[in-house]
């Protein structure tokens, strides 16, 4: 059987893949390409597959990955999901990898980009 993507998408859908039998439920495809509610458990279960990884002791560029994914996804649902962006912006936001002031940062530059200009 042969499956398409590069070795970095296929460990990310391995992942995340692993998660969907924990949590709630989401569509299959691309995050940008099901509804805004499968993109935000997506996004969930990102951050799971990534804590699942490092519990798993995956190589570094296996959670470097796995960052990525989540970051990606994050900057998506951060432009709908106010939920999200209301957590960031309180503190009560607890990523998997990184620093809050990271994911502030990008909250700031997406939805107000004047305040990122400003410094």
């Amino acid at each position: 059987m042969f499956i398409f993507g590069d070795s970095k998408s296929l460990i990310v859908k391995y992942y995340i893949d692993a998660t969907r039998n924990k949590g709630p439920k989401f569509a299959e495809g691309h995050f940008t390409e099901i509804s805004e509610e499968d993109a935000v458990e997506y996004y969930v279960h990102t951050a799971m597959a990534y804590n699942q990884a490092k519990i798993d002791k995956a190589s570094q560029d296996v959670l470097d990955a796995l960052h990525e994914e989540f970051v990606a996804v994050f900057r998506y649902v951060i432009q709908f999901s106010e939920k999200t962006v209301k957590a960031v912006e309180e503190g009560r936001f607890s990523p998997p990898v990184g620093a809050k002031s990271f994911y502030r940062e990008i909250v700031r530059e997406l939805r107000h980009p004047s305040s990122a200009d400003a410094g």
